[in-house]
């Protein structure tokens, strides 16, 4: 017996507002299982060549490709977004504008399957309800210690309590649960162990705190410098707009954010001309914009991509 093969349509990034409509109520109509957004952009002026570009700068029309899909076929057709998934503030964003599976494949080029892990471990995050920390968390083996070193062992009715709890939950079917008690009467010699590790665990609370501020310092820091450099992009793009007068529209691919961790990435401009000026005239004037850009962005690598 044959099972069903599941069809989906990979679309294109550089298709119009009005044709993605017309698209998706034929993918609606026809019961396809789903859309795929997106294939890769013609629609650049890459030096290396013609053909379809991949990467960072499809992510910008990939992704509003996908928000606009997504907003034609409702909530119920599954979409893949593929296009420009390099870390995981794109993955985020993707799945943030609709996607119900992401697919990488220049990230993977570049980041290796250590991207993967990074995007999946990072979705294991820890939120507070009600006071009590809540972790979405994935059967696997792992173990609980209680240590009670130095106090009052812990009594044979409460750790059949905890056993008899941990069983209730089908998530910690891996766990396992274990004691380690010492009871410190009066020996002197436990006592100042004891001691010991009490001081022990005190200077490396100290250690911690000291290492959570350094983090926190540099972490303001960091978001002194993104705010300062996304305050600059701003600029420019106001500046551009301004004096070039058959420039349609020029804007940053993206723009800084709090969780962004390469700051040094290529920035990527998009430029988008009156379609009345000559291919000379824009060349010339693209090129004024570069030196002008290079002026401003001092040792910041940057593309400046026609659309």
């Amino acid at each position: 017996k044959v099972g069903y093969t599941p069809i989906l349509i990979k679309i294109s990034p550089d298709m119009t507002r009005s044709d993605l409509k017309i698209l998706s109520e034929s993918v609606l109509n026809n019961k396809l299982d789903g859309i795929i957004c997106t294939n890769t952009t013609s629609q650049h002026n890459h030096s290396s060549s013609k053909g379809g570009l991949s990467g960072k700068p499809l992510f910008l029309p990939s992704t509003s490709t996908l928000e606009l899909v997504r907003e034609f076929v409702g909530k119920d057709l599954p979409i893949i977004a593929s296009g420009g998934v390099m870390d995981l503030d794109s993955f985020n964003e993707k799945m943030d504008k609709g996607a119900d599976l992401v697919q990488i494949y220049t990230g993977f080029i570049y980041e290796g399957p250590s991207l993967v892990a990074r995007i999946i471990n990072s979705k294991i995050e820890y939120k507070i309800d009600n006071s009590n920390y809540v972790f979405p968390w994935e059967d696997k083996i792992s173990k609980i210690t209680f240590n009670s070193f130095g106090l009052d062992p812990i009594s044979d009715d409460i750790i059949s309590l905890l056993k008899a709890k941990i069983k209730k939950y089908p998530h910690l079917s891996m766990t396992s649960i274990s004691f380690n008690q010492q009871k410190v009467e009066n020996d002197f010699k436990e006592q100042k162990r004891f001691l010991a590790e009490l001081r022990r665990r005190d200077s490396l609370e100290l250690y911690n705190k000291t290492k959570e501020i350094q983090l926190l310092t540099d972490r303001l820091n960091s978001l002194e410098r993104i705010e300062s450099k996304n305050n600059l992009y701003k600029t420019l793009i106001k500046d551009v707009k301004l004096n070039y007068d058959q420039v349609i529209d020029f804007y940053l691919q993206n723009l800084l954010d709090n969780n962004n961790k390469d700051e040094n990435s290529i920035l990527v401009f998009y430029v988008k001309w009156n379609e009345t000026i000559s291919q000379d005239d824009i060349n010339k004037q693209e090129q004024k914009i570069k030196t002008w850009l290079s002026s401003k962005l001092i040792d910041e690598p940057f593309e400046l991509i026609r659309f």
